[in-house]
């Protein structure tokens, strides 16, 4: 009995251990089941992302500061454009060499070329084409999957509301966002241009602007809160009054108008308007007949001419005047000098016709003296 008892513990013992090791065989396979299928979903997960990210547009400000960092401040940009991450700009300097090398270690520019140089008398004007390099962030490799599925989950996820969220929006509202942040930052809309491409409807404007007041509004259009989609952009400076001129293009994400719809039961739901209202929208309003000119104003009577009064008489060779000589003063005026017996007095008397008192040459060289209103002819 003692042995056949043991050999049956003995059994138990080797079943038991057998089973634990089954049970942890499956367990291993499942764990390594489970990893190949979060890696193989991880995998899928991380190429949508990749797509994703390539037919998204980057912010144009955030490429325009990568370019812009290696720009110098002795560097004036007459054009700059910028297409997705490509980027090219004309401009002028003192170094188009140096500048070429700061664009080399420039981490964020992928490619950088300068097309031409011209050098004139210590001012180069140039021309560089280049890329920025896409920013794209992934988890580590290393780190857990289920982080990773997470990270992926979430991204994909929120390209695709965001996607949902800008073709619902009428154009409209699309317009007026954009109208509303550049008139906040002070830029002057000049037109606007809508186009539909194989990205659905796009629209171009063209807009006046300083350029602080330029960029702002970049930065703010690029913002997440608001992310308005520039899908291109071309700039042109005008140094002498300080102040730029753009064309960007904004991809609204608005798909193509599809066919088919609800049918209307009537057609006077939409044409509920007589042809007389409906004449309104054509015709120009008639101007305002113009206002009838004013009566002619009387013409005011001539007035008689006043002859002037006669000049006094002339008293010719009076005893009490006596012809002295002439004098002159510094500022050019003659003088004639006359003794006045009847006063004792030397009276200097001037050659200027504009006074009330003045003398001037007769005939025969005598003097004609006009003093205190009456007229006297004095020999010489």
């Amino acid at each position: 009995m003692g042995i056949a008892a043991g050999l049956w513990r003995y059994r138990e013992l080797k079943n038991s251990e057998s089973a634990a090791e089954r049970l942890l065989a499956r367990q291993r396979e499942e764990m390594i089941r489970d990893r190949q299928e979060k890696t193989a979903y991880i995998q899928q997960l991380r190429e949508t992302y990749r797509q994703n990210n390539q037919t998204a547009i980057p912010s144009a400000f955030d490429v325009c500061r990568a370019v812009l960092s290696s720009v110098d401040n002795r560097t004036k940009i007459e054009n700059f454009s910028l297409a997705g991450y490509d980027f090219q700009f004309d401009a002028r300097g003192v170094d188009a060499i140096a500048l070429l090398s700061r664009f080399e270690r420039n981490e964020a520019v992928a490619a950088i070329r300068l097309n031409r140089a011209v050098m004139d008398g210590g001012i180069d004007t140039f021309s560089f084409i280049g890329t920025v390099k896409p920013i794209l962030a992934f988890p580590g490799e290393d780190s857990p999957l289920e982080e990773q599925i997470g990270f992926y989950e979430k991204e994909n996820s929120r390209f695709l509301e965001v996607k949902e969220i800008k073709a619902s929006r009428p154009p409209s509202a699309y317009s007026q966002e954009i109208m509303k942040l550049l008139t906040g930052k002070n830029c002057a809309v000049q037109s606007i241009q809508y186009y539909v491409s194989e990205y659905g409807l796009e629209i171009d404007y063209t807009v006046r602007a300083a350029s602080a007041g330029f960029f702002n509004f970049l930065q703010a259009a690029s913002g997440e809160a608001l992310r308005l989609d520039i899908a291109s952009l071309r700039v042109r400076s005008f140094f002498d009054s300080g102040s730029l001129s753009a064309v960007l293009r904004f991809r609204t994400g608005i798909p193509l108008a599809g066919e088919g719809g609800a049918y209307l039961s009537s057609p006077f739901e939409i044409t509920g308007l007589t042809p007389g209202e409906m004449s309104v929208y054509f015709d120009m309003p008639r101007p305002p007949p113009p206002p009838l000119p004013p009566p002619p104003a009387a013409e005011p009577e001539e007035a008689e001419e006043v002859p002037p009064p006669p000049e006094p008489a002339m008293m010719r060779s009076p005893s009490f005047l006596s012809f002295i000589g002439t004098a002159g003063s510094p500022d050019g005026t003659s003088y004639a000098l006359v003794k006045d017996s009847r006063s004792g007095r030397v009276l200097k008397i001037p050659f200027d016709p504009s006074r009330d008192n003045y003398v001037r040459y007769g005939e025969g060289g005598s003097l004609e003296i006009t003093l205190d209103g009456a007229r006297y002819e004095v020999s010489r």
